[in-house]
């Protein structure tokens, strides 16, 4: 980002602060503008804080469940790039568990495809944590009813789909 754009996420993280103090009843969606700022200035922690709190305020919106599962993966992955960086280095052998982020990751898709069954994306995601797990038949249901669910995607992208679905199915067969 260049510095005029993290400036102006700073300034829309201090307006929409604001009216949250001023506003309750429109938190949830708040929440998670505020959230896609912090991401945005790579900070996962209040994105994820901010969150959690969208999530008690507005527990039937698909979209705050789907946007946690995402900043709880990019989490997870910058811990273990962290964790990489400090075994090439000291080599204590410490580390966070990958497995138990991506749960986490699984069960907000699974909320998020709960209160919205024919957002593909979200089978798509759900379905490549499945098989970051080693779990092979989940990951290939979630890829069949991404697949299922229309054409979201274009046509290169389709293709790598398709190519995904079917290096997951060669190992599992």
């Amino acid at each position: 980002l260049e510095q005029t754009q993290i400036d102006r996420l700073f300034a829309d993280i201090g307006l929409r602060t604001q009216y949250l103090s001023d506003n309750t009843d429109n938190a949830g969606c708040l929440l998670l503008a505020r959230a896609i700022d912090f991401a945005l200035l790579q900070d996962f922690t209040n994105a994820e804080s901010d969150l959690n709190l969208a999530v008690q305020a507005d527990p039937d919106n698909w979209a705050v469940w789907f946007c946690r599962a995402q900043i709880r993966a990019r989490s997870v992955e910058v811990r273990k790039a962290e964790q990489d960086n400090d075994n090439q280095t000291d080599n204590t052998g410490r580390g966070v568990s990958a497995e138990a982020g991506y749960q986490m990751v699984i069960r907000d898709l699974s909320q998020a495809i709960d209160l919205e069954p024919s957002f593909a994306f979200a089978y798509y995601n759900r379905g490549t944590f499945h098989a970051m797990t080693n779990d092979m038949h989940a990951a290939l249901v979630d890829f069949d009813k991404a697949m299922s669910r229309g054409r979201m995607y274009g046509e290169f992208e389709r293709h790598a789909y398709e190519a995904t679905c079917n290096l997951y199915k060669k190992e599992v067969l």
